[in-house]
């Protein structure tokens, strides 16, 4: 079984910028439709289930508002 990953999205954080979404080959990320508290609005995990690990939506978040984890790893045979 192929790993599968969790992402979350600081959105109180996020500046709307769109790095992850420019970053992201997969097309997890889409701009939401509120405000945040600052003003922004945030972008949000539309797609999870899209999501492949690379962690390059993580690496160009300049507020480090991304935590892209592993949610199942591959079984090993014992």
């Amino acid at each position: 079984m192929a790993p599968t990953y969790t992402v979350e999205i600081d959105s109180e954080g996020c500046k709307g910028c769109g790095y992850c979404h420019l970053a992201c080959p997969a097309g997890v990320f889409s701009l939401g439709e509120k405000t945040n508290r600052r003003g922004y609005r945030a972008y949000q995990v539309a797609q999870p289930e899209k999501c492949r690990g690379c962690r390059k939506c993580f690496l160009v978040c300049p507020d480090f508002c991304l935590e892209v984890k592993v949610a199942q790893r591959e079984g090993r045979a014992g």
